[in-house]
């Protein structure tokens, strides 16, 4: 006879549903609180000039913040645990718990160095294949990381060994009160769900009477903190509410771009309206780099062409930047055309006009989604982003696929784009090209530690390294100038070569989100490098506001289309002496952004920080909220209204 158990008659240990309830609720409690301690920076960027009551909604919301974070770990760790038994209630309260704090840190971490939490275009740029081409992540930043990670989870277990003690000491009341638990649970969960619905209370009470204080606070918790949209709630707008409830939100769901609003009409063809286009588009161009010891190449062509002394770009990151450059048109139109796989005017009119194209870029053009925005009309066979090696190698085999197009001997006009990479951190370059010295070694370019700390002199070899990267990138450029030159193309072509957008190496000692780009709408992260030759035109110097939206509607004139600009953009022509705007608009997830170049206004329109405001002077310090908007840039907000709705197809039935 078998000695052998009856496998199928063991049973799993449960773990009794009173017991569930109390080490949830203790976990819970223990891991709100370790939440709460990651997050703690998050008080230093309260205002001082927030009200009392304002300070209670933000603190209410910071401790609901965090139980709900909390919340979900410990809610899965007892079901696991009563259904299979201690085991996997130790090993799901542990993973789940240490995964929550893990979480918890790397949001505070990124808001630290960028100035933004975790929201769904960071997990979309984490997540894509591509990302790799555009973010890189150095040796002693990886490190930095784990153990950080480490340490995380070995704190969370050092803390998970707690309940073990209190189990025993309670041991003989849960024996002597059965029920103990129950009524326990029933109290927090009473108490946590009041203090819930009282921070609901508070926010309408401090929106009433703090309305662009309250919506700050907000925004300043986070897109994982729930609440009740104010809009909505309320009928107490502030004047950007009454701007925003103007125009319609240009992300909207089912929203399509439609642009041109008609079809392009065109002067007759001739030599004359089909020049030869050719975009140089520099990632992380930043306007301090305009200087002839850096970019010499890119200097002459300026001072011989076109200079552009307040240029800027259409966003701080390059998603929104190359959106505004090749559409023409504000940057808040980028989920429309994407959702619409609605490609650009300029295209457009390039392709009607039978211009042969060449998109070569250093980069997978998959991320950010140019193959499905700005080049979704370009044929596949003409566009080239898989180039090897590191950046400097994959920027001359950009700028040789497009030497050799150039070059080709064809009657048919060329549209050209050139995208290179070198400069973005951490600024790559062969060793001949490191002029500025001293630089940072490149294994040791650290974003983690480095974009919190913003040490003055580590600051000072970053920009150095970036330096070198730009002038090694305008070697490039030099040699496709020259290209165009021995092909005999000059004169009846137009070059245009920016950067993307800037990049900022805490240039003001400001801290927080001003450390490279995509953080803040500093003039250091916003404005960029601008040269450009016309062929038979005087050299000329801009010193009003330019931007990236310009270029496209100086372009398709000279492409021979004769639409008002109206139906094709929101900018103005290079060309233009006087226009009647006081600022460029800009653009990020979560803001619209208006700047004259001495004030900064933003603008939430993300669910969680619409109608925000905040308005900064020309050093990028805080000065208020919408009472401090100056009146010429109120005048171009409510202008803008029916602008931002321009190109917007209606939605479906």
């Amino acid at each position: 006879m078998s000695t052998q158990p009856d496998t199928a008659r063991v049973k799993i240990p449960r773990i009794p549903f009173r017991v569930v309830l109390y080490d949830g609720l203790w976990f819970w409690g223990v891991l709100a609180l370790f939440v709460a301690f990651l997050q703690r920076t998050l008080w230093r960027d309260v205002p001082d000039d927030f009200s009392a009551t304002t300070h209670i909604f933000f603190g209410l919301g910071y401790v609901v913040f965090c139980g709900v974070l909390a919340a979900p770990a410990a809610v899965f760790s007892g079901i696991l645990g009563h259904f299979f038994g201690p085991r996997a209630f130790k090993t799901a309260i542990f993973a789940l718990g240490a995964g929550t704090a893990v979480f918890a840190w790397a949001d505070i971490s990124f808001y630290d160095i960028y100035g933004y939490h975790l929201d769904g275009m960071v997990l979309s740029m984490l997540t894509n294949p591509a990302t790799g081409d555009s973010v890189v992540v150095g040796h002693k930043t990886i490190l930095n990381i784990a153990l950080r990670v480490i340490a995380i989870c070995a704190g969370w277990g050092l803390l998970m060994a707690m309940p073990g003690l209190s189990r025993k000491l309670l041991r003989k009341k849960r024996r002597s009160d059965p029920h103990r638990p129950l009524t326990l649970s029933v109290v927090v969960a009473s108490a946590f769900f009041s203090l819930f619905f009282c921070e609901k209370i508070v926010f309408v009470w401090s929106y009433l009477q703090h309305p662009a204080q309250t919506l700050r606070a907000r925004a300043l918790l986070g897109p994982l903190h729930i609440t009740l949209p104010a809009q909505k709630l309320l009928d107490k707008p502030s004047a950007p509410q009454e701007f925003l409830s103007q125009a319609p939100e240009t992300d909207a769901k089912d929203a399509a771009l439609d642009c041109p609003l008609h079809p392009l009409v065109f002067q007759k063809a001739s030599e004359g309206n089909r020049p030869n286009i050719l975009f140089v588009v520099i990632e992380s161009g930043h306007a301090a780099a305009m200087r002839p010891d850096v970019a010499p190449n890119i200097w002459k062509l300026a001072q011989e062409g076109m200079s552009a002394t307040r240029h800027y770009s259409g966003g701080n990151s390059t998603r929104f930047a190359l959106f505004t450059l090749f559409y023409g048109i504000y940057p808040t139109y980028w989920h429309a055309a994407l959702r619409s796989r609605t490609g650009p005017p300029l295209i457009k009119a390039a392709t009607e006009r039978g211009y042969r194209f060449c998109v070569a870029s250093s980069t997978d053009l998959n991320f950010p989604e140019f193959r499905s925005t700005a080049f979704v009309d370009v044929p596949e066979a003409d566009i080239f982003d898989k180039p090897v090696g590191e950046a400097w190698q994959r920027d001359a085999e950009t700028t040789d696929r497009v030497i050799s197009f150039i070059s080709q001997k064809n009657d048919a006009p060329f549209f050209a784009v050139a995208f290179l990479d070198s400069p973005h951190i951490p600024y790559r370059y062969p060793p001949a090209f490191e002029k500025f010295a001293p630089v940072l070694p490149l294994e040791d370019v650290d974003v983690f530690t480095q974009g919190v700390s913003g040490e003055p002199h580590i600051m000072e070899q970053m920009r150095n390294r970036s330096f070198n990267a730009i002038s090694y990138v305008d070697a490039q450029v030099g040699r496709i100038v020259q290209a165009v030159k021995d092909s005999g193309h000059w004169n009846n072509t137009i070059i245009i070569v920016v950067g993307d957008h800037g990049q900022e190496f805490s240039d003001q000692g400001i801290g927080k989100g001003h450390i490279g780009h995509n953080g803040a709408f500093t003039p250091f992260q916003t404005k960029t490098i601008f040269a450009a030759h016309f062929p038979n035109r005087r050299a000329t110097r801009i010193d009003r506001l330019t931007c990236h939206a310009d270029i496209a509607a100086t372009l398709l004139p000279l492409m021979g289309v004769s639409n008002p600009p109206s139906d094709y953009t929101n900018g103005v022509s290079l060309f233009e002496k006087a226009p009647k705007r006081h600022t460029v608009l800009m653009a990020s997830w979560g803001e619209a952004v208006w700047t004259d170049g001495a004030h900064t206004v933003q603008i939430g329109r993300n669910s969680h920080n619409r109608g925000a405001v905040e308005v900064f002077d020309e050093n990028y310090r805080p000065v208020g909220s919408a009472d401090a908007i100056p009146k010429p840039i109120q005048v171009d907000i409510e202008a803008d209204a029916g602008a931002r709705a321009r190109f917007l197809a209606p939605k479906p039935e």
